[in-house]
């Protein structure tokens, strides 16, 4: 009889060994998050919040890591969308991807202990955002810098071509 329950414990451990064994047929998911925080001197802000991105694996979808761009009093933005995207820095001809849907090592301590390259997690790009236009019974005027350089420099032109 001891010997029956002494021959059980072991297939069991054996079964069990052999079951957990098999975990490098699971996608590699990671125990850390993603997340990217918009600057406070940025001249836009994102319209779910400051900061951007999942926490964790667990519950993360494509809608965390996108950033409905809301640009600063009196500016315009390029884009209305940016997202939070990977980059893996170990291959070069990689294409970036969404952090939760690939192997994406953004823990340094993971990376070196895991003999990995670090991977970049970066926005999809930076909103380029200048002072807004506004329009006035039919003409339009800018508060720009650029613009009034660009006027100044077209100034010159046409005097250096007058004289």
């Amino acid at each position: 009889m001891a010997f029956g329950k002494a021959v059980a414990a072991v297939a069991g451990a054996a079964v069990f060994q052999a079951f957990t064994g098999l975990s490098f047929l699971t996608a590699s998911r990671a125990a850390w998050g993603w997340q990217l925080t918009v600057p406070g001197n940025a001249d836009f802000s994102c319209a779910e919040g400051s900061t951007i991105g999942c926490a964790s694996f667990n519950g993360c979808e494509a809608s965390n890591f996108t950033c409905t761009v809301v640009p600063a009093e009196g500016k315009s933005c390029d884009v209305s969308s940016i997202s939070v995207q990977c980059t893996d820095l170990a291959d070069n001809t990689s294409m970036p991807f969404q952090p939760n849907l690939g192997q994406c090592i953004n823990v340094q301590a993971y990376a070196d202990s895991n003999n990995k390259t670090m991977d970049e997690v970066a926005w999809s790009q930076v909103p380029m955002c200048m002072n807004a236009t506004t329009t006035t019974g039919g003409s339009s005027s800018t508060s720009s810098a650029a613009g009034l350089q660009v006027l100044g420099s077209v100034t010159a032109v046409v005097a250096a071509l007058s004289a």
